[in-house]
């Protein structure tokens, strides 16, 4: 039976995990995870925020069919099935390059949820906010309502400054406010939230993704403006943790991630989490943050 619309109002608790480790206490700083992967089985981490007034937006408006893109291991396609499934609604993923059976396993919990695939070459896909791959969609598949890759826009936001609302009421004030970037509706949701930190830091996932400054500016801008609200916290993104580009790792990626897992219990994996937390660790080891500084570091899930 489908769940009604109210499910995904129903407030959400964030466990935060403060981590104990002797490179911490040398420096002198305090670390806390954000759990955010434990918010839903499926409908996992950062995305379910990233989802939830696009979802209410589109039963509000009338649809019941839900598009949206990504590629053949999309986190955020997987996330936006699993939510289409539970509301009763359809959903239709654009998939760049082929959908190859046997699918992966990504793709075979998406079928399994009911999303229709419509695959597309990589140089079609790169054309997909234009109006021309808009109408074409439209024509193949009628009407729908539009969820950008990844997730993010002003919705998104929206609900990612919910998540840095929740991280204050729970535990106060921190000085950084740390998470990993792809698209960037995350981090610049995070900046949103009630003074939650001095500084918001992201760690790039993608390999020469300089422009991706101006994308989040551009997302704020238009926040505020709809919102009529105040700049939000500063925020800066480091791209010194890619590790060669999206999707690449090293051995001393996947050595970090196996021994944070043993240690506190906590799984990463190495597209978006993984990077990060190497990257805040490296910098705490560097010094960067200063002596007796508070860091929030945002679990934002990932299979």
């Amino acid at each position: 039976m489908a769940k009604s619309i109210d499910w995904l109002m129903e407030p959400k608790s964030i466990p935060l995990t403060k981590i104990e480790d002797k490179i911490l206490t040398s420096q002198g700083v305090e670390l806390w995870v954000a759990r955010l992967d434990l918010v839903h089985p499926y409908i996992s981490g950062n995305k379910w925020f990233k989802l939830k007034y696009n979802l209410i937006q589109a039963h509000q408006s009338g649809y019941s069919h839900i598009v949206s893109f990504g590629g053949a291991f999309s986190n955020h396609l997987h996330a936006l099935a699993a939510a289409c499934s539970y509301l009763g609604v359809a959903s239709t993923g654009v998939v760049r390059g082929e959908v190859l059976y046997p699918l992966n396993p990504t793709l075979s919990d998406c079928e399994a949820w009911n999303m229709s695939f419509l695959p597309v070459t990589r140089v079609q896909y790169r054309e997909k906010t234009t109006a021309s791959f808009l109408h074409m969609l439209e024509e193949r598949l009628g009407s729908f309502y539009l969820v950008p890759e990844g997730g993010s826009n002003l919705l998104a936001l929206k609900g990612m400054s919910e998540v840095a609302d929740t991280i204050y009421e729970t535990l106060g004030k921190c000085d950084y406010l740390c998470c990993a970037v792809g698209s960037g509706g995350t981090i610049a949701g995070l900046t949103l939230g009630m003074g939650v930190a001095d500084q918001c830091i992201g760690f790039s996932a993608l390999k020469g993704a300089d422009y991706m400054t101006s994308e989040i500016e551009s997302l704020l801008r238009r926040y505020q403006q709809e919102y009529e609200m105040a700049e939000g916290a500063p925020w800066q993104i480091n791209h010194d943790y890619h590790f060669g580009g999206f999707a690449k790792v090293r051995p001393e990626l996947i050595a970090f991630i196996r021994q944070f897992e043993a240690a506190f219990n906590i799984p990463l994996e190495p597209v978006y989490t993984g990077k990060m937390l190497y990257g805040v660790f490296d910098q705490i080891k560097k010094g960067v943050f200063e002596r007796g500084s508070r860091i929030v570091a945002v679990h934002t899930g990932g299979q």
